[in-house]
């Protein structure tokens, strides 16, 4: 048996969910799309670091494996396999 009160029960709950939303600006979507960027090479970083340990990789070595690992979290490189 269904609630008969049920379509007033979902009126009421949508009721609660309008509101103002705020949309932030462009110069605050820019500031949340650097930090994501560099939180994005600062893992890459960490991970050629883990892939490293113990051996000591020259710099272009280090900096191509970060790269790629960073292409790699941002999706724009496939996985091997």
């Amino acid at each position: 048996m269904t609630n008969p009160n049920l379509m007033q029960a979902l009126a009421a709950a949508q009721a609660q969910q309008t509101g103002i939303v705020r949309v932030p600006s462009q110069a605050e979507r820019d500031e949340v799309a650097k930090v994501q960027g560099v939180q994005v090479r600062t893992n890459a970083a960490g991970f050629a670091t883990q892939l490293f340990a113990g051996k000591a990789p020259s710099p272009q070595t280090w900096s191509s494996i970060a790269k790629v690992i960073e292409l790699y979290i941002w999706g724009e490189v496939n996985p091997p396999q």
